[in-house]
């Protein structure tokens, strides 16, 4: 058992700590519970550079470096701004769009830091709500802009309850 897994115990046992997936908000979250499923539809292999963008992003990048090991590389990311250009081999997008990102600004900016024949796997839900309560994109909007952005479709998923989850490849 690791040193993180027995801390976290005793720090239970003691009644001072969270479960792990309460520390992370994402116990309540489908694409929380099915991280395992969301990762094998990235088809990482060892020595990759892939990332997890989205709200409370870090519980995918955690399985990510699993799948990419030896000599990958995960990171967790918030904002689409933070990723460098042609430095990724996937991307995953979790619960990503909302009012606040133009999505075809978002579908072009996840282009620019994939490298040639990289993935992007957008997992999210049907748009909700106007304004600055509008969360989730329509699928045929996530497929018209990826094309848009020089994206082509690979794979559709609905393993997620409540979302779609889309695979593309950027030639």
């Amino acid at each position: 058992m690791s040193r993180h897994v027995l801390a976290c115990a005793l720090l239970l046992a003691c009644g001072l700590g969270a479960p792990l997936g309460a520390q992370t908000g994402g116990d309540q979250r489908a694409v929380y519970r099915y991280r395992v499923a969301i990762a094998g539809m990235l088809q990482l292999k060892p020595g990759m550079a892939a990332a997890e963008v989205g709200p409370a992003a870090g519980f995918l990048a955690k399985v990510m470096e699993d799948q990419i090991a030896p000599g990958g590389r995960a990171i967790a990311r918030e904002s689409i701004a933070a990723l460098d250009p042609a430095s990724l081999d996937a991307v995953a997008l979790l619960d990503f769009f909302s009012a606040s990102t133009p999505p075809a600004d978002v579908f072009r900016s996840v282009a620019s830091a994939l490298k040639p024949g990289g993935a992007l796997l957008v997992v999210d839900v049907a748009r909700e709500g106007t304004g600055a309560n509008q969360k989730g994109i329509d699928a045929e909007d996530a497929l018209s802009l990826a094309a848009a952005a020089g994206f082509t479709r690979e794979a559709e998923s609905g393993i997620v309850p409540g979302h779609f989850a889309i695979r593309f490849r950027k030639p």
